[in-house]
């Protein structure tokens, strides 16, 4: 059901080479947005990831020395982020 739509076949998950587009991983997104009716969906996938899960610039992230110049890192490389939305940090 997740897949449904996205045009990504069971078999192509277990292609390691198989690349997915941006396209059908939001359609695979708001599938199971769908079926589980949990706007926090995005917060429990996004906290279950670990820093390495974004290559380099995760490895980067993890030797700065502070919280905020690591956050900063990621923000200057948004491509790197494979982020679907803008992201701005603010400190008080």
């Amino acid at each position: 059901s997740l897949l449904v739509g996205s045009g990504i076949t069971e078999n192509m998950l277990l292609q390691p080479a198989e690349r997915i587009t941006r396209s059908q991983k939001l359609t695979v997104f708001s599938n199971a947005l769908h079926l589980t009716k949990d706007e926090g969906l995005g917060l429990e996938i996004g906290a279950a990831m670990h820093l390495p899960s974004y290559g380099l610039l995760g490895y980067a992230m993890l030797v700065i020395a502070t919280l905020r110049h690591s956050l900063n890192c990621a923000l200057h490389f948004p491509i790197l982020r494979g982020s679907y939305f803008q992201i701005k940090l603010e400190t008080e």
